[in-house]
């Protein structure tokens, strides 16, 4: 079973329950990249906080043919490869 809160607009707080974790780590903690999780018997917990920030899009390449100003593209009269 898996609880999730969305607390605001980034942070959020889950927990799930199964047996299928087990009784072992007893108590354990790990926290990476704004994100906290802790495992206990049966039961794992996570925190994501507000300092989480999407990774930045990389934009995508336009084509080497294409008139920035006009934003077509140009015809190519000569082939790249004469094979």
């Amino acid at each position: 079973m898996i609880f999730y809160i969305k607390l605001g607009k980034v942070r959020g707080f889950s927990v799930e329950i199964n047996q299928n974790l087990g009784i072992k780590p007893f108590c354990n903690k790990n926290s990476f990249c704004h994100e906290t999780v802790i495992d206990i018997p049966y039961v794992q917990i996570v925190y994501t906080s507000a300092r989480w920030r999407a990774k930045k899009r990389v934009p995508i390449r336009s084509a080497a043919n294409v008139n920035k100003k006009t934003k077509s593209t140009t015809k190519s009269t000569k082939r790249i490869n004469h094979n």
